[in-house]
């Protein structure tokens, strides 16, 4: 469960994200607004978990400014 917090109401949360074996349900439409701060990295994130494939840790980012960007790697 990938819960929500209502911003306006005090101590309010529900679950933006559930799942039961393979069936998932995602409270509303992740594309709707993308941006940094919105749901679309939520989802993005556990793609990969819904469509059950696995693959190597990577640690990358894509860094960058509005005229220039590149991929960036975590320094762990």
């Amino acid at each position: 469960m990938v819960p929500v917090v209502n911003p306006k109401a005090a101590n309010e949360s529900a679950p933006y994200v559930l799942r039961s074996g393979n069936f998932w349900y995602v409270a509303d439409l992740p594309f709707s607004f993308i941006g940094p701060r919105d749901r679309y990295p939520v989802f993005s994130d556990l793609l990969h978990d819904m469509l059950g494939i696995n693959h190597p840790e990577s640690h990358k980012a894509l860094c960058g400014s509005k005229t220039s960007a590149r991929w960036c790697r975590s320094r762990r």
